[in-house]
C-alpha cells in the first residue's frame, strides 16, 4: 500500500538541510511504497531554495512518486514573526491527511567561537540564543501543538531535532554553541516525556562532523581552541552520508522516543538490505 509523506525541513538551503531535503524522497522510498511527498523547505534564501526546489523535482520527473513542493523564505531569528512564518507553513497543507509527518528542527548557527569569558557583547550571545534555543524550542512546541490537535490515529509524526556531540560533551572555545545544543535537546527529552510516542515521536540526532561551511567557518575561527581546530583539520563526513541514516532511524522509529541518537551510534546503511 502506497503511503503519503509530509516533511518540513528548516535551515534547508545549504549544509545538513538541504543534504536532508535533497534525498529524503529517493531515500525514503527504498524502504516504502511512497505514492505523494510533499515536501516544504524553510531557509533565509529564497534563491537558495528556489534552486535547490528544482533539483527536488527534477530528481522526480520521471518517478512514480508525485512530489510537491513549497518554498518559504524566512528569517527564523526574528522571534516576533514566528508565528506568522509557521502558520504560513502549514497554511496550504492538512497534516492528517497524510500517512507520516516529518520535522526536521535543523536551522542555527555557531555563534560566537573563543573563550566564554570573551564573549564579545550581551547582544551576541542574546542574538545566538533567539536562534539556536528561543526560535528552536519555539517552533517545536509549535508543531507540538498541531500534531496533538490534528493528526489522525493513522498519521505517524515525527519531530527530530538536529543536535550535535556538544549537547552532552563540553568543547573549549566553543561554549555558546553547545549551550544551545544541549538546552535544545533537554526540552525535547522532556516534551518526549509529556506526549505519547504514538501521537509524536522524538528524535535527537547528533549528525557527526560534516564537510559544511559551518565546518569551515569554525576551522577559521581566530579564537577556537588550537587542539579542536587540528580536530577539525581532518576529513570529515560527507552531509548526505549522516542524512541517509538519519532517514532510515526516523522511517525504522528503532528508537526510544527523546532519545539522543549519534551517527556513530548507528550502522552503515546497507544498501542491499534497502527493499
Amino acid at each position: 500500500m502506497e503511503e503519503s509523506i509530509l516533511l518540513v525541513v528548516t535551515g534547508a538551503s545549504r549544509g545538513f538541510g538541504k543534504a536532508i531535503a535533497s534525498i529524503f524522497c529517493v531515500e525514503a522510498s527504498t524502504y516504502l511504497k511512497i505514492g505523494r511527498a510533499h515536501v516544504i523547505l524553510v531557509a533565509r534564501s529564497a534563491q537558495n531554495l528556489e534552486e535547490l526546489g528544482r533539483q527536488i523535482l527534477q530528481q522526480h520527473e520521471k518517478t512514480s512518486i508525485n512530489v510537491k513542493l513549497s518554498c518559504h523564505a524566512a528569517d527564523l531569528s526574528a522571534l516576533d514573526q514566528l508565528d506568522s512564518h509557521f502558520e504560513s507553513l502549514f497554511n496550504e497543507v492538512e497534516v492528517s491527511s497524510f500517512d507520516r509527518v516529518i520535522f526536521i528542527n535543523n536551522h542555527g548557527s555557531l555563534g560566537f567561537l573563543g573563550p566564554c569569558a570573551e564573549s564579545p557583547s550581551v547582544d551576541d550571545m542574546r542574538s545566538s540564543i533567539d536562534l539556536n534555543i528561543t526560535s528552536s524550542l519555539w517552533l517545536s512546541s509549535r508543531f507540538a501543538k498541531l500534531v496533538q490537535e490534528s493528526t489522525s490515529k493513522k498519521c505517524k509524526a515525527t519531530l527530530v531535532n538536529i543536535s550535535s556531540l556538544l549537547a552532552v560533551e563540553s568543547f573549549p572555545t566553543m561554549g555558546i554553541y553547545g549551550a544551545g545544543k544541549a538546552a535544545r535537546d533537554h526540552f525535547h527529552k522532556t516534551m518526549a516525556k509529556e506526549i505519547s510516542p504514538e501521537t509524536l515521536k522524538i528524535l535527537n540526532y547528533a549528525p557527526g562532523p560534516l564537510e559544511t561551511k559551518m565546518v569551515n567557518e569554525i576551522r577559521t575561527a581566530p579564537k577556537l581552541d588550537e587542539t579542536l581546530r587540528e580536530g577539525f583539520m581532518n576529513p570529515v563526513l560527507l552531509p548526505e552520508e549522516s542524512a541517509m541514516k538519519l532517514i532510515k532511524l526516523v522511517l525504522s522509529s528503532d528508537y526510544e522516543s527523546g532519545s539522543h541518537v549519534d551517527f556513530y551510534d548507528l550502522p552503515a546503511v546497507d544498501e542491499t538490505n534497502k527493499s
